[in-house]
């Protein structure tokens, strides 16, 4: 598939502090929960508006060079609707004060998955810069969220479409780099299921609880590299597959997004996960004699 993209740097989990502005959370699901790589480990809104910042370098007058954030995304939340506009805002700011408010953020109406058993991601691709604001995507500092009172939030049932209303939760937020190979992804499987997590649990009056559970997605893929340049970090490039395997091993975490281009398989299909195992990846000559090189991986979903 073109136009894969690969998140491999989260700033607000290596470098970022949280605050909020408005509202608050629960005591047993605190906010910072969303700063930890587990998105199993939610942060849980309290009833009403509420509004929170993540600032990476010191603030906005801090002269400090900011860090490039080309993709935000809210991970495992239960955003059901965005029924007004206003009802959820995100900002961004870059270095020098210049900021970025998007128009239209993507409406996640599109899946509608918040249903409790699988994941939920809300990804967004941000724009390259704003000449009238001073905002650039490569020097950002911080980026704020905005939770009104009338953001639909909980469960949907499968069946019958019917919501039942839930505050706002969220597993963790991302903002850094991507890298996007110029030929995408060619996807050799996508599995998905339940799994019952053991039998025999029951109470004390001898009835059986069954508790079927969303199994981790596992996404295995093929990607050709068309140059040197996309597989090695060289000098005055930008990232590339060696870099970005090197920071992530299998014990941190990267996103995989199988096509920006299609919104279905952007909610439906992206991984927040970890490698199952090294990368690794051999070069071959084409017919013209060009030098290209191929690889393939595996991710398994993060819990």
């Amino acid at each position: 598939m073109s136009n894969t993209v690969f998140a491999w740097r989260n700033w607000c989990t290596e470098v970022g502090t949280l605050s909020v502005v408005t509202g608050s959370f629960e005591s047993e699901a605190p906010a910072s929960n969303m700063l930890t790589p587990q998105t199993g480990r939610v942060a849980i809104a309290e009833p009403g508006a509420a509004a929170f910042t993540v600032t990476f370098a010191g603030g906005l007058d801090s002269p400090e060079v900011g860090r490039p954030v080309h993709m935000i995304a809210l991970l495992n939340h239960n955003i059901v609707d965005m029924p007004t506009a206003g009802s959820f805002d995100i900002g961004i700011s870059s270095v020098g004060g210049g900021g970025y408010a998007p128009a239209g953020f993507p409406r996640p109406e599109l899946f509608m998955v918040s249903d409790g058993q699988f994941q939920s991601h809300l990804f967004w691709i941000t724009p390259d810069s704003n000449p009238v604001t001073g905002y650039d995507r490569d020097e950002v500092t911080q980026i704020a969220v905005g939770i009104g009172a009338n953001l639909l939030c909980g469960r949907v049932d499968p069946i019958t479409g019917e919501v039942t209303p839930e505050p706002f939760r969220c597993g963790g937020i991302w903002a850094g780099p991507i890298w996007q190979p110029d030929r995408g992804l060619r996807h050799a499987s996508f599995t998905s299921g339940i799994v019952e997590a053991r039998r025999g649990a029951t109470s004390i009056g001898g009835q059986y609880y069954p508790l079927p559970q969303a199994r981790r997605r596992r996404v295995s893929a093929d990607l050709t590299l068309t140059s040197e340049t996309e597989t090695f970090r060289l000098s005055g490039d930008g990232p590339g597959l060696q870099q970005m395997a090197a920071w992530c091993g299998t014990s941190r975490p990267l996103i995989v997004i199988p096509d920006v281009s299609d919104p279905e398989l952007i909610y439906t299909q992206g991984v927040y996960g970890y490698l199952d195992g090294d990368i690794s990846w051999s070069h071959f000559d084409t017919s013209a004699k060009e030098r290209q090189y191929r690889g393939s991986f595996s991710i398994t979903e993060a819990l």
